[in-house]
């Protein structure tokens, strides 16, 4: 009776071990690029809940991923060393205000007045060099209104024929992985704004859960 007892025990605290770590991963996952200045916030947040020492540049590189791993070790989270829901969440920060920051700004509606043609230079001056592009993606699981929008858009296309109800089953699935195979993309059934953009629809509507 001691025996089995204990082997009961083990299998609760291992089935509460998995449980968190199964959460980080529900639903279905979108993943982009984020811009400089989201990656500057988190690389505040770091420099304020992991010891981070590094720049806060908006530059993602090794000792920031580094930064980003321990402090998701340390607080129970999947050691990724990439953004995600859960660690955002963890590190008091909006999903939605770091895709916020990704969005590129407005195109202006009105044309600036012409200037006169500056005088002719006697020498070439090369262009600035860009600056570094954030390359640290950020993964959270959509919306219900979200995957309402790819459902809708996977059955206009004919990929899908299931209910519009936001529940990213099977069928989902099966029709995202299908347009996917069908345009020459990575037919993983994985979200990203390449894939969004093929199907016409809008990054900017891709919203985290609440």
């Amino acid at each position: 009776m001691t025996l089995r007892s204990a082997a009961l025990a083990v299998l609760l605290a291992s089935t509460a071990l998995v449980a968190p770590a199964m959460a980080q991963d529900s639903g279905l996952l979108y993943s982009q690029p984020l811009s400089a200045d989201a990656v500057r916030q988190i690389q505040s947040k770091l420099n304020a809940l992991a010891g981070y020492a590094g720049h806060i540049d908006g530059n993602w590189d090794a000792e920031s991923q580094t930064a980003l791993r321990n402090f998701q070790q340390a607080r129970g989270l999947q050691a990724t060393g990439t953004m995600n829901q859960a660690t955002a969440a963890t590190m008091g920060l909006d999903p939605a205000s770091l895709i916020a920051d990704t969005a590129p700004p407005p195109s202006a509606t009105a044309a600036a007045p012409l200037a006169a043609p500056p005088p002719p230079a006697t020498a070439a001056v090369p262009p600035p060099a860009p600056p570094p592009t954030a390359t640290v993606p950020v993964a959270f699981a959509l919306s219900g209104d979200s995957i309402r929008i790819l459902q809708a858009r996977l059955r206009q296309l004919g990929f899908y024929n299931g209910d519009i109800d936001g529940a990213w089953g099977a069928g989902s699935i099966a029709g995202l992985q299908n347009f996917q195979a069908a345009h020459n993309l990575p037919a993983d059934g994985r979200l990203n704004k390449a894939t969004v953009e093929a199907m016409g629809v809008d990054p900017a509507t891709m919203q985290p859960q609440p």
